[in-house]
């Protein structure tokens, strides 16, 4: 649905993602992936994002995310 370069920013935004956040793309692309996650996650997505850099796969993490109105949606990353 998106993708984030290792350094966390949104580098690709489909329709489904535009629809599951309420975002633009324009909106979500360039921005730093904090935007759609948690402020009590950030520290576990930052961690998956370094143990990604260090080679790891990184598959299925359940992380909570939030909609543009501030509502928060399940999500998994891989």
């Amino acid at each position: 649905i998106f993708e984030i370069s290792l350094e966390g920013i949104i580098t690709y935004v489909n329709k489904q993602a535009e629809n599951l956040f309420g975002y633009k793309t324009q909106d979500l692309i360039g921005k730093h992936n904090n935007m759609i996650h948690i402020p009590e996650e950030y520290d576990r997505v930052r961690e998956s994002i370094v143990r990604k850099l260090k080679g790891e796969v990184i598959q299925n993490k359940e992380f909570t995310m939030i909609h543009k109105d501030g509502s928060r949606i399940p999500g998994y990353i891989s």
